[in-house]
């Protein structure tokens, strides 16, 4: 058995630092700063020799590149698709990173604000703009009572990207 290569894109910082929590440090995961980006960064890779997967908000307008990706899995607030004939692969938050997260939370029983967050969707996404927001430790500590809790599209990605770590080549 051997490791499959992994190679996440997350479309910003929030994004990014979701990502590295639920993929661990043995997965790369190179920060984009745009959905634009995400596509231009995928399309312009070439080698098949490791799975690629952006990790983009289901924006109102996409990149055309993503046309050709079906929709394979979902969850309650993700969606995982697949580029046929390729390893590449997307998960879409729906609708964005702070809707994903204020469902999640709400499942799972947690309020924003005992995370110093706001609880209204607007002022939220705001916060989650900042560029430190990664090293935030109020993010990370709502990311790990998500994660502990068993978020159920946390854990739905978490499984997506354990289904390639030990896979055989």
């Amino acid at each position: 058995m051997t490791e499959t290569r992994l190679r996440l894109i997350p479309e910003c910082h929030a994004d990014t630092a979701l990502m590295v929590f639920l993929a661990g440090p043995t997965i790369a995961v190179d920060h984009a700063p745009s959905i634009s980006q995400v596509a231009t960064e995928m399309q312009n890779t070439k080698k098949q020799d490791f799975v690629l997967i952006g990790v983009v908000d289901n924006d109102k307008k996409k990149p055309t590149y993503f046309n050709d990706f079906q929709e394979i899995e979902r969850g309650q607030r993700v969606s995982f698709r697949h580029k046929a004939n390729t390893n590449q692969y997307l998960i879409v938050l729906e609708k964005a990173l702070e809707t994903f997260l204020l469902h999640n939370a709400t499942v799972v029983g947690l309020n924003m604000t005992d995370f110093d967050f706001s609880d209204n969707l607007k002022d939220f996404g705001h916060q989650l703009k900042r560029m430190n927001i990664g090293s935030n430790t109020n993010y990370q500590k709502l990311l790990a009572e998500l994660y502990q809790k068993q978020a159920p599209d946390l854990v739905k990605i978490t499984d997506f990207l354990l289904g390639f770590v030990n896979t055989e080549k």
